[in-house]
């Protein structure tokens, strides 16, 4: 009975490593290089875009360099607030280049899928 207990656990931990072993490619956000590609943009466009991207991703490098790791939640509001604003910027610039379909697209494969709650908050009926 033991060693049939110990192989049942065994298997169960082998089953368990093999099953998060493989990825989830629907969980993939594509690479800015690959944005182009995804959102099926003319040479033109596809550089304005990175460009945009770029100059983004250099805004965040700065803004984390100067305001390090938040220590307070006053830093952690800095923090957000820089975060936010230079998401905003973006995704105004963004919208200029890129028609509201290819915008869409575009922010449908960056962002994850939001969180579903598999309980019920409280005050929802079942």
């Amino acid at each position: 009975m033991k060693l049939l207990r110990l192989t049942a656990a065994a298997l169960t931990a082998l089953a368990a490593t093999t099953a998060s072993a493989t990825p989830d490619t629907a969980l993939v956000v594509p690479v800015r290089s690959q944005m182009p590609v995804v959102l099926n943009l003319d040479h033109q466009r596809a550089r304005q875009v990175d460009a945009i991207l770029e100059s983004a991703y250099a805004r965040l490098s700065m803004v984390r360099s100067q305001l390090g790791a938040p220590a307070n939640d006053t830093a952690r509001l800095a923090l957000l607030t820089a975060l936010l604003t230079i998401r905003y910027e973006t995704d105004t610039q963004l919208a200029t280049v890129l028609t509201p379909d290819e915008f869409a697209r575009m922010k449908e494969s960056i962002y994850l899928p939001q969180w579903q709650r598999a309980i019920p908050s409280r005050g929802t009926r079942m």
